[in-house]
């Protein structure tokens, strides 16, 4: 294949499984577990899915008279839901809304994110919303809800504090960190696989560049990410900019997540040297150091706030350094140069005939 078809599917691969323009329906009985990797999930009126819809970095939209037969469980995006849930609802770092129609027969679990609650929503199991040291106000946040559909208010506990019901809490909290730790590491273990396969010469190029100039690629890619924000809010308030808006922000985030593969390869490699593992092949080093930097950057958000200030740091410092060396190297098409080093000026020493005169 063509080097350059070979940029283009891997491009193409990385825009649509994170683009949210994607739309997912179930299109009549589903049979098994539903998985949508971003995007957006929506079950319409009737449809019915016989097993569990787990949604990861998307939105889910349960229509009226839907119906899921297992659980549902949003991590790191949003769900609403209005259709009838035979089993649990959990949301982790997302928002969950249950509108007028929404029946959930299980337990509603909400970690770290917004809980609301049509008045006329049912719910038949418990409700757990998150820790208690972790709790927001939401009152005064503006949520877009459909059309001639009443405000829905915050469900409100009114339980007496449990020590255990908090120690459990705290134990689920870490366990779903855990997992969503994990799932963001496989998926990005899945895109370095793509890497490897089809753009092995373009991942080397940006490794030697994020290696060569680091400082550079760092400042690049940081100037790059504030310089666009203005520009992404002139285009959002343009309507007819808008998607303009939502292909520049697709690209750069290709880009970043390009970068930020070549750098895990380059830590694989270097890990397997540290351990003097020499030779070992680019598939086993590229896993190798994805794995260890996603789950390097997803771990700390099992701590409150200085875990959550960690993880931030490490992905806009990752991001930074990888979304320059991409714009440095060009997309992969060269390496950047390393510096010029100073010419040595040695001293001049007289030949044996000007030593004699």
């Amino acid at each position: 294949m063509n080097p350059r078809n070979k940029w283009i599917l891997f491009l193409a691969i990385v825009l649509l499984s994170m683009s949210p323009f994607a739309v997912a329906h179930a299109q009549g009985p589903v049979s098994g577990d539903k998985l949508i990797l971003g995007g957006r999930f929506t079950l319409k009126s009737g449809e019915i899915v016989r097993g569990d819809v787990i949604i990861f970095g998307g939105a889910a939209d349960l229509k009226t008279d839907s119906m899921v037969t297992g659980d549902v469980a949003v991590i790191g995006g949003t769900a609403e839901v209005n259709g009838l849930i035979q089993g649990d609802v959990s949301v982790v770092g997302g928002s969950l809304t249950l509108g007028p129609h929404a029946v959930v027969e299980g337990n509603v679990l909400e970690i770290g994110g917004q809980f609301l609650r049509d008045p006329q929503a049912t719910i038949r199991g418990d409700i757990v919303r998150g820790l208690e040291f972790g709790q927001r106000n939401i009152d005064g946040i503006n949520i877009p809800l459909p059309e001639n559909m009443p405000v829905p208010v915050p469900e409100i506990s009114s339980a007496q504090p449990n020590l255990a019901r908090s120690a459990g809490q705290v134990l689920f909290h870490l366990l779903m960190q855990g997992l969503s730790a994990v799932a963001w590491a496989v998926i990005m273990a899945a895109f370095g696989i793509l890497l490897v396969i089809l753009l092995p010469t373009q991942g080397q190029r940006l490794r030697q560049t994020a290696t060569n100039r680091p400082l550079l690629a760092f400042v690049v890619g940081a100037l790059t990410m504030l310089l666009l924000l203005p520009v992404f809010a002139v285009l959002m308030i343009t309507v007819c900019l808008a998607p303009l808006a939502f292909a520049l922000g697709l690209l750069v985030f290709a880009a970043m997540l390009m970068g930020w593969l070549a750098i895990g390869w380059e830590l694989g490699t270097r890990i397997l040297r540290a351990l003097n593992i020499e030779n070992a092949p680019a598939m086993t080093e590229a896993l190798i150091g994805i794995v260890l930097l996603t789950l390097l950057w997803r771990l700390p958000l099992v701590v409150p706030l200085l875990g959550t200030l960690a993880s931030w740091g490490i992905g806009i410092v990752v991001g930074s350094l990888g979304l320059g060396a991409v714009i440095l190297g060009k997309f992969g098409s060269q390496v950047y140069p390393t510096p010029a080093r100073p010419m040595s000026l040695t001293p001049l020493v007289p030949l044996p005939e000007e030593q004699e005169k």
